[in-house]
């Protein structure tokens, strides 16, 4: 500032257009810089660069991008067989239910798969006016009169089933 009040007006013109002209030839210098072959040369290995971490970002991206695919293929193949594997085995058990429900229709039982008992009795079964059937006749008495209330009470023939002595379900009388 000291320097701007010991000058003249002309020393201050002077000085300015030394610095416009200094301003203009760094100008200069710079765009004759950037037109030179050698700045053309940078520019040009410069793009080159860029165009190629584009190529590499572009195929990262489709690799990825195929892989993802991959994936979500295999995923589905899965889904697919699993559904298909559940559905094998629902099928599968619901002709093993039918099947099942067959048998007993026809009046054989499921773990019978033939009409004739698994096997013979070792005993022949009581005859009537022995003491083993009056026994087993006293129990079915009992068990029926126990059952006849339900029956009065309006109850299904399912709640008055009786159990004899061979263990098998049959309805009350």
């Amino acid at each position: 500032m000291n320097r701007s009040k010991n000058t003249s007006f002309t020393d201050r013109l002077s000085a300015a257009a030394e610095a416009k002209k200094a301003q203009l030839e760094r100008a200069a210098r710079a765009r004759s810089e950037a037109e030179s072959p050698a700045a053309a040369e940078r520019r040009m290995a410069r793009e080159a660069v860029r165009l190629a971490r584009d190529a590499r970002i572009a195929e990262r991206k489709a690799t990825r991008l195929a892989a993802e695919a991959r994936q979500a293929a295999a995923l589905a193949a899965a889904q697919a067989a699993e559904a298909a594997a559940r559905e094998a085995a629902l099928k599968a058990e619901q002709e093993a239910r039918d099947a099942e429900f067959a048998d007993r229709q026809r009046g054989k039982p499921p773990w019978k798969p033939s009409g004739r008992p698994l096997a013979t009795p070792a005993m022949p079964p009581a005859k009537l006016g022995s003491e083993k059937a009056d026994r087993i006749g006293a129990r079915r008495r009992k068990a029926v009169i126990s059952c006849r209330p339900l029956k009065a009470a309006g109850q299904t023939s399912k709640a008055r089933a009786v159990v004899d002595h061979a263990n098998a379900w049959q309805p009350a009388r």
